[in-house]
């Protein structure tokens, strides 16, 4: 009878297991809401860097879905190109600078018409595009800054979270007409997230590779270093 019992008691904790498939993961104690606070670092071609003269504020969120850990943040993560329902952007700026969503301006750094001042006033159909602007990403859909995609967490350590790096995209880079350069094929390489003294730090990088280097570019990458408060 105590036999049968030990029995019956395992398939119970089996089934608990079998039906709680998050609870199976260890976060230590990761999981939550965050924001970001990143300096955006221009790493140029002469070796010199050119840091934004503002800081970006945005939101961050640490989860689990079926048994894996996620980082969601709002311009770190691939493009959104195809979510059916897209999720603006909360996207402030410090000192704050008002941010016009219906215009994109492609800093000069990235522009081979040193005289201009970028794309401006661009026509945002219902369909993705995706841009440079100060150093970031975007992707405009449905007349949005859409967010970006959740980064996926390879492990999770005591006081660190190891992420690798994301797939490649294309960016196309146009002049001040619109007309289109070249598409720079783009790729985030992220360091772990970690903590120490009960802070959260992260730097993050953007690779670029050019399909037509002899153009004048100026920018090679991009270096995000992050402060992580918890909210």
């Amino acid at each position: 009878m105590k036999k049968s019992t030990n029995i019956l008691l395992l398939f119970i904790a089996f089934v608990l297991a079998s039906c709680n498939p998050e609870k199976s993961i260890k976060t230590y104690d990761f999981e939550g809401e965050y924001e970001l606070r990143t300096q955006v670092v221009s790493e140029l071609m002469d070796g010199t860097f050119d840091t934004m003269p503002y800081a970006l504020i945005s939101p961050m969120k640490i989860y689990v879905e079926a048994n894996k850990l996620y980082v969601q943040t709002d311009y770190l993560g691939l493009p959104d190109l195809a979510s059916a329902n897209p999720v603006a952007m909360d996207l402030r700026r410090d000192p704050p600078k008002p941010i016009d969503t219906t215009t994109v301006v492609i800093p000069d750094s990235l522009n081979n018409d040193s005289t201009s001042q970028g794309i401006e006033n661009v026509v945002v159909e219902n369909k993705a595009h995706i841009v440079m602007s100060d150093g970031i990403v975007i992707t405009l859909r449905d007349d949005i800054w859409a967010r970006s995609l959740p980064i996926r967490a390879l492990s999770v350590e005591e006081n660190k979270i190891v992420l690798g790096e994301s797939d490649t995209f294309e960016v196309p880079l146009t002049d001040a007409k619109g007309d289109l350069l070249q598409n720079v094929t783009n790729q985030f390489i992220y360091s772990p997230i970690k903590r120490e003294n009960n802070e959260l730090s992260w730097d993050v990088s953007l690779k670029m590779s050019f399909s037509k280097p002899e153009i004048n570019i100026e920018v090679k990458g991009i270096k995000y270093l992050i402060t992580i408060k918890r909210l």
